[in-house]
C-alpha cells in the first residue's frame, strides 16, 4: 500500500480550502529507502543509514508525467553498492531535500529485500510510479474501477507505488551481483 504523507495531504487541503498558495516538491526530488515504517504518513520511518547510503536525486524533468495523475521515473535510481549491510528495505519514499526535509509520498515494497554488504541497489527506469488517480486500483471508487496501470502492482490506495519490471524481482529492485 502506498500514499501521500500527512505533510502532502495538508498542503493540498490548505490550497483547496484554505486559500493558501500550493508550493510543490520543487525541481529536486529525493528518493529514500526505509527499513521500517511505523507510520510513514506522519514521517515515522526508519531510513537506511551508513554503508554508502544516501538519498538519490531525480530532477522533476526526469519523471514521466504524461499519464493522468501519475509520475514515473524515466531514469534508473541507482543507490550504488552497500559498503555494509543496510538491513531489510521495506519502503521507498520521496523527499524535498537530500537530508531532513519533508516526506511527500511513500510506498511499501511488494517484497521486502535484505541488502547485504557488497549488494548494488537500483530501481530501474519506470519502476517507481507515484500518483493520485481516479483510476482507483482497489475498485473502491473513481471512474477507473479495477484499473491497474501497466508495469505496476495493485495497491490498496489511490497512490500508486512500486512498479514491476519483467524479470527483475517483480518490483524493478535489483540486488546482488550484476
Amino acid at each position: 500500500m502506498s500514499a501521500l504523507s500527512d505533510y502532502s495531504e495538508n498542503k493540498i487541503i490548505r490550497a483547496l480550502f484554505g486559500n493558501q498558495t500550493f508550493t510543490t516538491i520543487g525541481e529536486n526530488i529525493f528518493v529514500a529507502l526505509f527499513t521500517a515504517a511505523a507510520n510513514p504518513a506522519a514521517n515515522l520511518v526508519t531510513e537506511v543509514s551508513g554503508g554508502n547510503y544516501r538519498r538519490r536525486k531525480i530532477e522533476a524533468r526526469f519523471w514521466d508525467k504524461t499519464l493522468v495523475g501519475e509520475a514515473k521515473n524515466l531514469l534508473s535510481v541507482d543507490f550504488g553498492t552497500a559498503n555494509s549491510a543496510w538491513g531489510t528495505v521495506t519502503h521507498v519514499g520521496v523527499y524535498d531535500a537530500l537530508q531532513g526535509g519533508n516526506l511527500w509520498a511513500y510506498a511499501a515494497l511488494s517484497v521486502s529485500r535484505t541488502v547485504a554488504r557488497g549488494d548494488p541497489v537500483m530501481f530501474l527506469a519506470g519502476a517507481l510510479i507515484f500518483g493520485v488517480t481516479e483510476n482507483d486500483p482497489t475498485g473502491a471508487g473513481g471512474a477507473g474501477g479495477n484499473y491497474v496501470p501497466p508495469n505496476s502492482i495493485e495497491l490498496g490506495a489511490n497512490i500508486l507505488g512500486i512498479g514491476t519490471v519483467e524479470g527483475y524481482l517483480d518490483v524493478g529492485f535489483i540486488f546482488g551481483p550484476m
